[in-house]
């Protein structure tokens, strides 16, 4: 080698560059492998989850402890980082440094110095094996609307009062040992009923369960009239298992709702959150799948609804008819309207329906 160099100077005059730049590294590496500034190192004991988990890592940063930093999350609200994990083992940490991004603020070392209320949550994700051949990693609804914060099963730590300062070097440790419980499902009511079903159409699709539910609120005299059918009015949101219209059996609605110049029909708020979102738009698509015909053809529209009325078919159905069938919808109504009101384009508003219900 000593000769090879000595014949060719170019070549001894890489080497040398090599040698030097080897050398810069040395001097870089170091710094690079212990970083400096404040890391969260987030631990799922092995007495809380037995096998490794996938899914997302959240530490959330709070100047206040008016409610539990994972609340105060939003689109501007508290801080927060997050991390994808795959399979992290029981014990081992999943950590959270200024590598991170965050929302709204996306660097960890731009947070001011200070006193700050802590916490960490790990989001679970479930594996779909879908029918399209596809394979992806998301949150599977607990029937509480996609809604990662509270979310049953989803893993979360103690708050803790810390004084923060990101310049610094730190290490700081959470175990998360909450488990979310199951969502509290509201009784039924004389007036208000809650439906779940389980969706083959759906969960043929993702290969896991999947559900539709719906929250009913029935009129007066429906329990004394068992004769009796009666239009129904769709009210269409977001994920929710408040009754519709806010019905709760003592405000002005309320009282209205069971009055005896009242039009008599059934109101119906859907339910159907997807892997991607709490609600599906009621439509087919290529990645949530069949909800529109699960929702408009097999599960829903033809069946679990007690007494109302279908006999319309695909035929016109006259301003207060009581074969009609109403959608009242936000953002995304012109999908829901256009699916739930094929059958009985007469129908327009909540003012058009002076229905007498059908029967005795």
């Amino acid at each position: 080698m000593q000769q090879l160099l000595k014949k060719h100077p170019l070549i001894r005059t890489i080497a040398a560059a090599a040698v030097a730049f080897l050398a810069v590294l040395g001097e870089i590496a170091p710094s690079q492998a212990q970083r400096s500034g404040i890391k969260f190192e987030i631990v799922i004991p092995a007495t809380v989850r037995s096998e490794p988990a996938t899914g997302r890592m959240f530490v959330m940063l709070s100047r206040t402890d008016k409610q539990e930093p994972r609340f105060q999350v939003g689109r501007t609200g508290v801080p927060f980082f997050g991390i994808d994990v795959e399979n992290l083992p029981p014990g081992k940490p999943a950590v959270i440094d200024d590598r991170v991004l965050g929302s709204p603020v996306e660097n960890m070392r731009d947070i001011p110095a200070g006193e700050y209320f802590v916490q960490a949550l790990f989001n679970v994700y479930t594996r779909f094996g879908r029918s399209d051949g596809k394979v992806v990693w998301m949150h599977q609804d607990q029937w509480e609307g996609q809604n990662w914060k509270r979310s049953p099963g989803n893993i979360y730590g103690e708050v803790k009062k810390l004084n923060i300062d990101p310049a610094k070097d730190g290490t700081i440790r959470f175990d998360l040992t909450r488990v979310i419980p199951p969502v509290d499902i509201p009784p039924d009511t004389k007036y208000v009923k809650l439906i779940k079903i389980q969706s083959a159409t759906l969960t043929k699709f993702w290969r896991q369960p999947m559900y539709l539910g719906a929250v009913v609120l029935l009129p007066e005299g429906y329990d004394t009239h068992p004769n009796v059918s009666y239009p129904a009015v769709f009210s269409e949101g977001h994920f929710s298992l408040n009754p519709p219209f806010g019905f709760n059996e003592t405000n002005e609605f309320s009282q209205a709702w069971r009055g005896a110049d009242f039009p008599r029909f059934i109101a119906v708020t859907l339910q159907h959150p997807c892997p991607y979102f709490d609600d599906s738009y009621a439509v087919n698509s290529v990645n949530c799948g069949p909800y529109g015909d699960a929702i408009h053809v097999y599960d829903i529209s033809g069946g679990p609804f007690p007494r109302v009325t279908y006999e319309g078919g695909d035929e016109m159905c006259p301003v207060g008819h009581p074969d009609g069938r109403l959608a009242y919808t936000s953002a995304p109504g012109p999908k829901y309207q256009m699916l739930l009101n094929r059958p009985h384009r007469g129908i327009k508003k909540l003012a058009d329906l002076p229905w007498e219900p059908k029967g005795k």
